[in-house]
């Protein structure tokens, strides 16, 4: 995993982020890509990232599960918010299987 805070894009380019989601609930759940996990100061940060790239004029798009958290950290700024329907055929709970509501946010 390389490090989003190095990513050297300009105008016209174009950058996908898909960090390990935001957790639905407060459940564990998998976050642990690498040792020290991806918590909501990281999905800040990666935010912070997204406006800079945004201000240099780089198209942006990112993915992340659908809480009043990513909503709250992306609304209201340079960027735009679509609800996909992402199915989800692996789950150890049959019941948990099934499409979830996700977000792509953009900054076009």
């Amino acid at each position: 995993m390389s490090d989003f805070g190095r990513v050297n894009a300009g105008a016209g380019d174009f950058v996908y982020f898909d960090p390990p989601y935001h957790p639905l609930q407060s459940t564990p759940s998998f976050t642990s890509y690498t040792t020290g996990g991806f918590g909501q100061q990281d999905q800040v940060t990666l935010r912070d990232c997204c406006l800079r790239l945004h201000e240099r004029g780089a198209h942006l798009m990112l993915s992340n599960s659908d809480t009043p958290f990513i909503r709250e950290l992306y609304g209201g700024r340079a960027f735009n918010m679509s609800i996909v329907h992402a199915p989800r055929a692996v789950n150890c709970k049959a019941d948990g299987r099934g499409a979830v509501d996700e977000l792509l946010i953009t900054n076009y």
